[in-house]
């Protein structure tokens, strides 16, 4: 068989039995481990290389053959586990806790700005305690991860009878960010008003659009009739058109939103904003007043 002696390894982010599901069964005495694969977009200390890795085997001489592999050409460590299924559920761990973790703070914001207080006054003090990490809310998640990925283990809990509802709630919860934001946009638009929004990418000083909130919140603004340019400086004028949105140019405008804080963004706002435009920051990027007030996510500064 073509598979005779080969080592078949899934990195792909999967739910618990996929892999056996989809590669158990090929024909042939192959071996066949799982490696979900971590990676951390645009940063530059998080490499592939410098990534530990977990990895999990159909058997035990699988698992040694894809461990002595990774050893090879990684300069982190390599974490044994179990079986196939302990490998992906890791992965499905880490990025429920993330999604879960990251809701948690975004509903923080919203009582935060019911009550006047400052969110990102709150989070500062709260990670002095150790066992405290912070998570940041915003506009939502994006990617392919994060908001995605969790969803299979949904899937896969109710073939399993088992409700997620913690997890779940948290889904939505990140889901409803751009409205939230697309609210404060409401709220102060006035018909001829100018807006740009800037930053369409799901993350900072990454081109990436799978699944960016601010795309999103794009949608809802178009939806209630809220005419806008946009800017990102990553993207080309035909990549903008090519989601159906105008592109802008960096000027001021009675409007501001902030989609995505690129690094550029510490500059270019400064062409934007002048003492009467309205920032309204979905990334809680401005930690002082400019313009004639910030209105963040969980904040404002006015």
């Amino acid at each position: 068989m073509l598979l005779d002696g080969k080592l078949i390894i899934n990195e792909s982010t999967v739910a618990p039995g996929t892999t056996r599901e989809e590669f158990g069964s090929l024909g042939g005495k192959y071996f066949l481990a799982c490696s979900p694969e971590r990676v951390d977009p645009g940063n530059k200390d998080k490499t592939v290389r410098t990534i530990s890795k977990v990895v999990g085997g159909v058997n035990p001489e699988s698992l040694a053959l894809a461990k002595v592999l990774y050893e090879k050409v990684l300069d982190a460590p390599v974490v044994s586990v179990s079986s196939l299924e302990a490998a992906e559920m890791v992965k499905m761990l880490e990025n429920t806790y993330r999604a879960v973790n990251i809701a948690l703070v975004n509903e923080f914001a919203r009582l935060s700005e019911k009550t006047g207080l400052d969110v990102v006054e709150i989070i500062e003090a709260a990670k002095t305690k150790w066992s405290y990490h912070a998570h940041y809310p915003s506009v939502g998640v994006g990617g392919h991860c994060i908001p995605v990925d969790p969803w299979y283990l949904v899937d896969f809990s109710k073939k399993k009878n088992v409700n997620l509802t913690l997890i779940e709630q948290s889904l939505k919860e990140n889901d409803a960010m751009a409205q939230v934001v697309a609210d404060k946009v409401i709220s102060q638009y006035k018909k001829g008003a100018t807006v740009l929004l800037y930053g369409l990418t799901y993350k900072k000083d990454v081109k990436d659009i799978r699944e960016s909130p601010v795309i999103r919140l794009a949608r809802i603004l178009q939806k209630n009739n809220i005419r806008f340019v946009a800017y990102d400086p990553l993207l080309n004028e035909q990549e903008i058109k090519a989601f159906g949105f105008t592109p802008g140019k960096l000027k001021t405008s009675d409007i501001f939103i902030v989609g995505t804080d690129h690094k550029q963004l510490s500059g270019d706002f400064k062409r934007c904003v002048d003492n009467n435009t309205i920032i309204i920051d979905g990334r809680n990027f401005f930690r002082i007043k400019v313009g004639k007030s910030v209105l963040g996510v969980g904040r404002s500064l006015v």
